[in-house]
């Protein structure tokens, strides 16, 4: 859920704005461009979310590199 600001969530096919006031669901496929102060809480299960944090990481190390 949104709590301050705005999150833009890029998909292959389509962008969604979610603003202050929101519940979302993201699914797999995702990239996402956050306003400076926003505030937001995510829930999920732990497992996947572990997986999901590992793989952010490693794009984000290939990123870094080049």
């Amino acid at each position: 859920m949104i709590l301050k600001g705005r999150k833009l969530v890029k998909y292959l096919d389509h962008e969604e704005v979610l603003n202050a006031g929101d519940a979302y669901y993201m699914p797999p496929g995702h990239s996402t461009i956050t306003d400076s102060g926003s505030e937001w809480v995510e829930f999920s299960p732990s497992d996947l979310l572990k997986r999901t944090n590992e793989a952010v990481q490693r794009n984000l190390a290939n990123l870094e590199r080049g």
